[in-house]
């Protein structure tokens, strides 16, 4: 009877230590699961922008830019307008593109395909400023701006400036919006990738 007590006992011992060892792995795995999944989907997050962003440069500078001569930056008119509508709209906008704006160094909106934006002058803006200066803002924009309205639909879109140069200088920029849904739609499924392969990997780990 004592033997039997005493091999009870000892079996307790092991199913409360392998208890403790459980409790003690899982509160290791699941937050160290917890802040890789944050960390990783976040970066999914910025590589899906940045290739969104360098894409519309590539697309403003190979298909944009060729149709734009330097006078057009002083005014378009008639003629020059729907010439350069009818372009764009039929080489550029397809490619998932919902606004073109081509912006002079003065702040006054040159062409864009809402017509009844073309040649008003809403100042420079610290994003179109850096564009002058050769860089490549963007941003996700809510459209909240009045020269969103447009866009409003949309609910969200990834706005780029995009310098223009002709002849090896800078004399103006674009602002492009793409729609933000498509882009989001393939960032929601990139991460789900990453989740299952994450549960699955530290479930592999718990088991071993």
């Amino acid at each position: 009877t004592f033997a039997s007590t005493e091999g009870k006992g000892s079996e307790v011992r092991k199913l409360s230590l392998m208890q403790k060892f459980v409790v003690l792995s899982l509160a290791a795995i699941i937050p160290t699961g917890v802040v890789l999944g944050f960390i990783l989907s976040r970066q999914i997050e910025a590589r899906a922008l940045e290739r969104a962003r360098l894409n519309t440069s590539l697309l403003a500078n190979s298909v944009i830019a060729p149709l734009v001569t330097p006078d057009d930056l002083g005014g378009l008119s008639p003629e020059r307008l729907a010439e350069l509508d009818r372009l764009i709209k039929e080489r550029v906008i397809p490619h998932y593109v919902a606004q073109v704006k081509l912006w002079n160094p003065g702040g006054r909106v040159v062409y864009s395909n809402f017509p009844e934006l073309v040649g008003k002058k809403f100042g420079v803006s610290h994003h179109l400023e850096e564009a002058l200066q050769g860089e490549l803002p963007s941003h996700v924009s809510h459209l909240e701006a009045a020269e969103h309205a447009e866009l409003r639909e949309l609910g969200e879109a990834l706005e780029v400036y995009v310098p223009l140069r002709l002849n090896g200088r800078i004399v103006g920029a674009f602002e492009i919006y793409r729609p933000y849904r498509p882009i989001e739609t393939a960032i929601r499924a990139d991460q789900r990738r990453l989740y299952a392969f994450l549960a699955g990997g530290l479930l592999f780990l718990f088991v071993i």
